[in-house]
């Protein structure tokens, strides 16, 4: 029901000729749109006979007397081709009446002039609603780590960043971007960065980064035993693989 609707004076004037209180007209009219809605989304309710009227907004006493009432309040209007006519019913049509017409290739059927006898319906046409209040937009959050770029900052002094360094200048040589792998570094770790290195085939950080990340999530690949790198030994360890070699 429109807003303003309940305190019309067409619901006042139905309410003197039947003799009943405001609710009930309310839920009068409400129980009448919802069975046109339903079972003549034209508007041509004269379909169904006065007594299917009354049975379908719940009215026990006369129909004739409630169509008549309906009719002279202007809430129906009597039409030579169907009979009866809901007032104004293109206004109080829901919106899914209205999908469903267009569905159907359907049109409202057009107001008629008012018959003899019967008395020009007055306005009821619904005050527009109010606009609604926009909705604020969401504060953007983080970016996904896939599409938000490493935040330049260069390795540090720790021992651990300085032999994740010593461990791509020995194997790939020169590292090409020292704010992206520090980059690196921070967010994924020395540990998982020198392992990512000694997995790499490829100089390119941005793969030695995808790898650290799957390391630092999950976890290092137990089944697999690799050997130490060069750069991972202790003194004592490469003093016994030089020995080993012939070298010393």
């Amino acid at each position: 029901m429109k807003r303003g609707t309940p305190t019309h004076p067409k619901v006042k004037a139905l309410m003197r000729a039947l003799d009943i209180p405001q609710y009930a007209v309310v839920g009068i009219l409400e129980l009448l749109w919802h069975f046109t809605a339903q079972y003549t989304p034209r508007g041509d309710i004269g379909h169904w006979s006065d007594r299917d009227i009354a049975e379908a907004v719940s009215w026990n006493d006369d129909a004739d007397r409630l169509v008549k009432a309906l009719t002279d309040t202007g809430w129906l209007d009597r039409n030579g081709s169907h009979r009866l006519l809901v007032h104004d019913w293109e206004a109080h049509a829901d919106q899914a009446t209205k999908k469903k017409l267009a569905r159907y290739g359907q049109t409202f059927i057009p107001p008629s002039p008012a018959m003899d006898g019967q008395r020009p319906a007055m306005d009821i046409t619904p005050e527009p609603l109010p606009e609604p209040l926009p909705e604020p937009l969401p504060e953007p959050g983080p970016e996904p780590d896939s599409k938000r770029p490493p935040t330049p900052q260069e390795p540090g002094s720790h021992p651990a960043h300085q032999k994740a360094v010593q461990a791509y200048e020995l194997k790939f040589g020169t590292i090409p971007d020292l704010g992206a792998f520090g980059s690196t570094l921070a967010d994924y770790g020395p540990g998982c960065v020198t392992q990512a290195i000694a997995k790499s085939k490829k100089p390119a950080l941005a793969y030695i980064r995808g790898i650290a990340k799957r390391l630092f999530f999950d976890g290092p690949d137990e089944q697999t035993e690799r050997p130490k790198q060069p750069w991972e030994e202790t003194p004592t360890e490469q003093r016994l693989r030089l020995k080993k070699e012939g070298v010393i």
